[in-house]
């Protein structure tokens, strides 16, 4: 696969994005995980206004310090794309996570494809990932590493992260093989500071390329081994003038439908071994809400209301979802579906809070509807439904990619997660349609969710990090998604 085809099925992939079908069908069994101190173990906290001054059309971008443990941080400075650099890693590290921030790149590249002209957001991603034994474990470079079933590699990176990224290991189930007792390898490990405007600038055709990109680096070296349960703190930003009558942080912590929310949260996240802990409530000023409240995203990159609206993210060591009346989209407009949540990017830059990646937005248009009994619900009850758009947006921001792409030819790295193949698991009148059908034209079949809970060849329609909420969907996660989130820097 060209750098063209690569970039633009990444670009095409929803990758952070979760949609809502229009009618989905009554609940499946939830599963149990009772490690955790029961559905009221964390606390909820008002952490009040940060009144910020209102930035108008300027575009922010903050080069931020991360909230980590002193440690576990190498932060390596300025450093321009092309550039090697290698940093010590310690032995019993269990995670490591590259941070690059922009300081000065190009916003986007151009070239052709299919008689088109196709622009596309700078992605930073680094590249020539070498371990102490001189291994190559991921290169941007190479078709190897950009496979439609990525589960034998030993390193991905799958998203799209304009002007801010991160990328952890182990991320793949080869990578949790290799690494789960013993850690990473200790010793020198080395990568190239690279952006997609930088691999452009030596592509035939490729237009806008730069090799003056600069990048702030920051590596983080997460110690200790593999926990079978993790806390996670979490933070919601109020971004919500029509829900629940104008939600502040203040009435938040006493609400009924909010506090049955984070319990319901509570419950998804707990099937990957993470416990809630502590619940932090943000109001945010009233120029905020007036802009992002309905957040259009046909508009993308670090100067989209996406990602102005995730600088208001606070240092912390949290993982920060911002509730918004709705969340809006030209293409999806007239379609069964209804965008629910979506992430920065994946993973997110977990500890570095204010950059234009840091959050998740969730909608927060079904909080307060409904009937909620005493089991969770994503039919009757819509607190149920928000927690389980922002347990899934969880799931991005940790590492955790769609187990099947819509379109049914992309996977995620995870070999214990289901696979549903479009040619082979769409029904059978459909599969003309599957984009990966030689000849198909017009638009392709996507996946739903009954046909991918039919077999163990036709599976995880029920999977929490499926792509649509949908008949079937029931929050359920594997053994290697959960040993993958526990291993971000804000797992601890």
């Amino acid at each position: 696969m060209d750098f063209t085809a690569r970039r633009t099925a990444r670009a095409a992939a929803l990758g952070g994005t979760l949609l809502l079908a229009a009618c989905p069908a009554p609940d499946a069994t939830r599963p149990s995980f009772e490690a955790c101190p029961g559905p009221f173990g964390f606390h909820l906290v008002a952490g009040g206004l940060a009144d910020l001054p209102d930035p108008g059309p300027a575009c922010r971008r903050p080069v931020v310090e991360g909230a980590l443990p002193a440690g576990q941080v190498r932060h390596l400075g300025t450093r321009t794309v092309g550039e090697v650099v290698s940093v010590d890693v310690p032995a019993g590290t269990q995670s490591l996570t590259i941070v690059s921030q922009r300081v000065s790149a190009v916003d986007s590249i151009q070239f052709s494809s299919g008689g088109s002209l196709v622009t596309l957001d700078n992605s930073v991603v680094p590249t020539f990932v070498t371990q102490p034994n001189g291994r190559v474990i991921f290169d941007d470079t190479s078709a190897a590493f950009f496979v439609p079933d990525p589960s034998q590699l030993l390193a991905y990176y799958g998203g799209q992260s304009p002007s801010t990224g991160a990328m952890t290991f182990p991320s793949t189930s080869p990578g949790l093989a290799a690494w789960r007792a013993d850690g990473l390898p200790p010793g020198q490990w080395s990568f190239t500071v690279n952006d997609w405007a930088y691999e452009c600038a030596f592509t035939p055709g490729c237009q806008n390329g730069s090799s003056t990109g600069v990048y702030d680096i920051t590596v983080v070296a997460k110690p200790g081994t593999p926990a079978a349960v993790a806390t996670l703190d979490v933070a919601f930003h109020l971004v919500t003038p029509s829900v629940l009558g104008g939600l502040t942080s203040a009435a938040a912590v006493n609400h009924p439908d909010v506090k049955r929310m984070v319990a319901a949260l509570a419950v998804y996240l707990a099937g990957a071994g993470l416990c809630l802990g502590q619940v932090t409530f943000h109001d945010v000023p009233a120029w905020a809400r007036a802009r992002f409240a309905t957040l259009d995203v046909d508009q993308t990159g670090p100067c989209s209301d996406l990602g102005q609206m995730f600088t208001l993210s606070r240092p912390g060591r949290t993982l920060d979802f911002f509730l918004v009346d709705e969340i809006v989209s030209t293409p999806v407009s007239g379609a069964p579906y209804t965008i629910v949540g979506m992430d920065g990017t994946i993973p997110g830059p977990s500890g570095f809070g204010g950059t234009v990646q840091s959050g998740a937005a969730v909608s927060a248009a079904n909080l307060g509807f409904g009937t909620c009994g005493p089991t969770l619900s994503t039919t009757q009850c819509g607190d149920d439904v928000t927690a389980y758009i922002a347990a899934h947006e969880a799931g991005h921001w940790l590492g955790l990619y769609h187990t099947t792409e819509q379109t049914g030819d992309l996977f995620d790295p995870l070999a214990d997660t289901g696979r549903c193949p479009c040619a082979q698991c769409a029904p059978a009148a459909r599969r003309a349609r599957c984009a990966s059908s030689p000849g198909q034209a017009g638009p392709p079949y996507l996946m739903r969710a009954k046909d991918c809970t039919q077999s163990t060849q036709c599976g995880g329609g029920d999977d929490l990090m499926f792509w649509l909420i949908d008949t079937g969907s029931s929050g359920t996660l594997t053994p290697e998604q959960g040993e993958a989130v526990r291993a971000s820097p804000i797992a601890r």
